[in-house]
């Protein structure tokens, strides 16, 4: 039976990051179509975000170091919030979050989604038949190689960019004061895998200045690792009295800082969003420059979800610097990149232009209902992936320990 109006939980771990911004244009969308939305999560820099555009949010905490599980008090009120709502369907954000749900409450369809971190499926808590929802092609090939018993539905949704969302808030003014054009701009967290990428915009940045290119860097983001981040660029640009590298922290809206600049990198979001402003940008990940988004390079980035993971080794720094100089100098280039940038991002990335092929999408997962194993069964295989995850554990420690040791 196709129900007219859907309810849908959006289960988010903590609303930072990439995952929840797309799941939140989801979630705009299906508010738009006349259907019931709310999220789960800890507090975080965009909760607001999802607060501003109409959808209730919930808090709720998962226990240190011990993802995807709740304290006693934290999983009875996550369960209170789910049964008071009584969803049709409940995204989560992460498999492990998929996981739990399912343990919790069984008689629920949950869409687990895989976003575009790196290794987003090598992990054993992943239900064999629940339905994913994946932003690029590596992600959903990834988890067809590395789970060959997986048998749930499969949907590529890489339209998640609010654009219009982005461009009114754009026209906020910056909070700080810009440095002097062109602007290279960098947007990502200071933590994990993303700092291999800021030391190497800022390495070619100083590079280009002691070949007296002008312009500026500006870094926006925070995270645990912003101090050494920092540091670094103080050591990088020694000696260059003159050079311009401007840290802004966490931002809540950054989209004026992608209006300014003339140069985006990074990777993931960070370039999509720089992109629907017309700006040229190039991807820039743990590996090194992957190259400048145009229209020979751009099914290739796509595919690796902007991530830069179909570089095979990592690439020297005078790629980057290149690439940088390129888009510096050539006028004619950069005015066709820039082009391209908005064109292909409008085309392919933009979630209002693909609103029903998205609440279809949520159909699908609530009319599985029908198809729900036994509760007995659910718990059964759980226990079995749980188990069979606690064991590679443990042996991967094992295999650890022997190997220092001798």
């Amino acid at each position: 039976m196709r129900m007219s109006k859907l309810k849908i939980i959006y289960k988010i771990h903590k609303f930072s990051g990439g995952a929840p911004r797309s799941l939140l244009a989801f979630a705009k969308v299906m508010k738009s179509l006349g259907h019931e939305v709310i999220a789960i999560g800890e507090p975080g820099p965009i909760q607001d975000s999802w607060e501003e555009a109409g959808i209730r949010v919930f808090e709720s905490k998962m226990v240190e170091r011990r993802k995807p599980f709740y304290s006693w008090l934290e999983t009875q009120k996550l369960k209170e919030v789910i049964s008071d709502f009584a969803p049709d369907v409940i995204q989560t954000a992460t498999i492990d979050e998929g996981f739990f749900l399912r343990l919790l409450v069984p008689n629920i369809p949950i869409l687990q989604t895989i976003a575009g971190g790196k290794g987003p499926t090598n992990r054993s808590l992943i239900w064999r038949d629940l339905p994913v929802v994946g932003f690029s092609s590596e992600c959903l090939e990834t988890l067809r190689s590395q789970i060959p018993d997986y048998r749930g539905n499969v949907w590529l949704r890489k339209e998640r960019l609010d654009v219009k969302y982005f461009i009114e808030k754009a026209k906020e003014k910056p909070t700080q004061t810009l440095p002097p054009k062109p602007i290279i701009l960098h947007v990502s967290r200071l933590e994990g895998d993303k700092i291999e990428g800021v030391k190497q915009i800022i390495e070619a940045y100083c590079e280009l200045f002691r070949r007296n290119v002008s312009a500026s860097l500006v870094i926006v983001g925070g995270g645990k690792e912003e101090h050494f981040v920092r540091e670094f660029a103080n050591k990088k640009r020694y000696g260059l009295s003159d050079a311009s590298i401007m840290f802004t922290g966490t931002m809540k809206n950054p989209y004026p800082y992608y209006r300014y600049a003339d140069i985006i990198t990074g990777v993931g979001r960070s370039v999509l969003e720089g992109m629907v402003f017309a700006k040229p940008a190039i991807v820039v990940g743990e590996l090194g420059s992957a190259g400048i988004v145009n229209e020979t390079t751009a099914q290739t980035i796509v595919d690796y979800n902007f991530s830069g993971r179909n570089l095979k080794k990592k690439a020297t720094i005078n790629n980057l610097i290149n690439d940088l100089l390129t888009l510096l100098k050539n006028k004619e280039y950069y005015k066709k990149c820039a082009a391209f940038s908005k064109e292909f991002v409008l085309r392919e990335y933009d979630v209002w232009s693909h609103a029903k092929d998205i609440e279809e999408m949520y159909r699908q997962c609530a009319s599985s209902i029908d198809c729900l194993p036994s509760h007995g069964l659910i718990f059964f295989e759980g226990m079995k992936l749980f188990v069979s995850a606690a064991l590679k554990k443990a042996k991967r420690k094992l295999f650890n320990e022997l190997y220092f040791t001798l």
